[in-house]
């Protein structure tokens, strides 16, 4: 399996993953700077305003 660098995956597209504990469940999303998570944000809420789980933040989600 060839060697990638992070930077360049993060270029391309955000990295998204899922934390699973006992206790509960996660996504997060990891942006490669701070305009991007801007823009993701931004576009998030305006296509799902009527739900209060639309953050890219690590959130718990429900079971």
């Amino acid at each position: 399996m060839p060697s990638t660098d992070i930077k360049e995956v993060l270029e391309t597209r955000p990295l998204k993953f899922q934390i699973k504990t006992a206790g509960g469940k996660w996504a997060c999303v990891v942006h490669p700077d701070r305009p991007s998570y801007e823009r993701f944000r931004t576009s998030s809420s305006a296509s799902v305003a009527t739900s209060s789980s639309a953050s890219s933040i690590t959130t718990p989600e429900s079971k």
